[in-house]
């Protein structure tokens, strides 16, 4: 049978030097004073008696007393401010409270008949600073009935800051786990939480699941006592693609310890191939001038690209992209450095890790959402267009990336559009060709009417090198309008009536010959077309 008085709390392990610091605390369970005179502590080597420290040798029921060390000095001590003034304090009768207390040790509480009524011991505990406390002052000193204090300094004369609250049901985060684990759209996930009892009452909670203040679900737990422990489960829904933080709560009547009642759980849903796609890339720069990739939003919906990443052909190494939302249709350009300009209507990352460097040659390029789901890739070579200095486009976003023959070389003559629209950019692919040329007839002399002839050419090509020439009727060459430029799928030339010498070009029937030569397949096309240059009718 357990005596009346129970060893409570231990401080053996202070920072620094223990000495004159170490203290053991000591509480009569029963309703009766009991008088401590001729008592002994004692550890594995040592035995001290207890001697009066100013404030009597007796112990009332259900009270604490506080054994300090012999030199321990009362009016200017470290638990001063600490122990309850109606507490009873006492001294060892030398300087250490046995052989000085130690992280492996035991201590035996010791009436004047000799008789040890309480123990306890510990093995490689490490807390400095902290002390050992009793959960449960009326149960036996098992292991399991110890804890390092919550305090630093712990608690002398105070009930123990471990001590388990009447009610107290909670939630063990690091248990959470759910299924599937990276859901797509439309699947149902289950979250399996475990909860436990840490109070001295045997209680029953209601586990629910929020999501934006939303109730998900909830379910109520069965009867834990203390330390009991059992996992529930809850089918929470499906989620759209994102990161999705539930809010776990766990109530129960009676419960006033709230520090274990609620955690937060991240669910991860991935993204649909294809939401984000790659639509430029500078991968030879001119010297000084940054590589770039740019990619585009072609969803309906806006994409918040928190935690996706891009990488070359190490996928191991990926470089984290910026928490940017991106509205549909919207650019995002990421590139090596700042030194990039970028159209008004997109957005622009240097990455905090580092930009992959692109091969001069070619190179593969993924995109990442945040669940590691590779959203677009490619792999190109320079045969697929971008040189001297000039970035790779794709005529339009929506197209296939991992195609060869929906992309080319920027034309524009800035040679790159990041953040805007690409200067090969078609609506769609061409599915026939015409010439146009208005107003014919026209009349350049500069009365702001018709004064302009506009070429207005769709090719069957995406991107091609044109040569225009302009003959007079008997096939003289009166003006070269472009060589060899090179050009989208669409376009725009114009002629304002004179020759390649600047001289105004006579009235008369001219002759426009349009040829074109694909880029990379060298297949050609061509149109002849005539045009009337006159005078303004008067």
């Amino acid at each position: 049978m357990m005596g009346q008085i129970v060893l409570s709390e231990v401080m053996f392990d202070l920072p620094g030097t223990d000495s004159p610091n170490e203290f053991v605390e000591i509480f009569n369970l029963s309703d009766q004073t009991v008088d401590l005179a001729g008592w002994q502590i004692r550890d594995k080597t040592s035995t001290d008696e207890l001697t009066d420290a100013g404030s009597g040798m007796v112990l009332n029921g259900k009270s604490y007393a506080i054994i300090l060390e012999g030199d321990y000095e009362s009016n200017n001590g470290l638990y001063d401010n600490l122990i309850p003034d109606s507490v009873i304090v006492l001294k060892v009768d030398d300087k250490s409270i046995g052989n000085q207390l130690s992280t492996s040790d035991s201590l035996f509480i010791i009436n004047s008949s000799g008789t040890a009524l309480d123990s306890v011991a510990w093995t490689d505990i490490f807390a400095s600073g902290f002390s050992l406390e009793r959960l449960f002052l009326e149960r036996e000193s098992t292991v399991s009935n110890w804890a390092t204090s919550f305090d630093s300094l712990g608690t002398p004369g105070l009930p123990n800051s471990v001590t388990p609250t009447a009610v107290d049901l909670g939630i063990a985060d690091e248990s959470i786990t759910h299924t599937p684990l990276y859901p797509e759209t439309g699947e149902i996930v289950s979250i399996s939480v475990t909860v436990f009892g840490n109070g001295a009452e045997t209680a029953e909670g209601i586990l629910k699941a929020v999501l934006n203040g939303m109730e998900l679900a909830s379910l109520n737990t069965p009867s834990l006592a203390y330390r009991d422990t059992t996992i529930v489960s809850l089918e929470i829904g499906s989620f759209p693609s994102g990161i999705h933080q539930i809010q776990l709560t766990i109530t129960a009547e009676g419960d006033d310890n709230t520090f274990n009642d609620t955690a937060l759980y991240e669910i991860r849903s991935p993204f649909s191939v294809g939401v984000l796609m790659f639509n430029e890339i500078l991968y030879s720069p001119d010297e000084g001038f940054p590589e770039f990739v740019e990619i585009v939003n072609v969803s309906s919906e806006t994409v918040d690209v928190s935690q996706w990443a891009i990488s070359d052909a190490d996928k191991s190494n990926k470089s984290a992209l910026s928490p940017i939302e991106l509205w549909p249709e919207e650019y995002f350009v990421i590139a090596a450095d700042s030194t990039i300009t970028v159209s008004t209507s997109g957005k622009f990352v240097v990455p905090e890790t580092r930009f992959p460097s692109l091969n001069n040659s070619g190179d593969i390029l993924y995109l990442f959402d945040m669940t590691g789901k590779i959203i677009d890739s490619l792999s190109f070579t320079f045969d697929w267009g971008g040189f001297d200095g000039r970035s790779l486009e794709k005529l339009n976003p929506s197209f296939p990336s991992q195609l060869k023959e929906r992309w080319g070389t920027c034309v524009a003559p800035e040679k790159m559009t990041p953040g805007g629209i690409n200067s090969i950019y078609l609506e769609s692919l061409p599915t026939s060709s015409n010439l146009s040329l208005s107003p014919n007839p026209f009349s350049p002399d500069s009365d702001g009417s018709d004064d302009l002839l506009y070429i207005s050419y769709n090719l069957p090509f995406s991107q091609a090198a044109v040569t225009v020439h302009i003959f007079d009727i008997v096939g003289r060459t009166i003006r070269i309008l472009a060589k060899n430029q090179a050009s989208g799928a669409e376009g725009i030339m114009t002629w304002d009536g004179t020759s390649d010498n600047g001289e105004k070009a006579r009235i008369g029937i001219y002759i426009v010959k349009f040829a074109v030569v694909e880029l990379g397949s060298r297949r050609q096309a061509e149109w002849v077309e005539t045009v009337v240059l006159a005078e303004t009718l008067r």
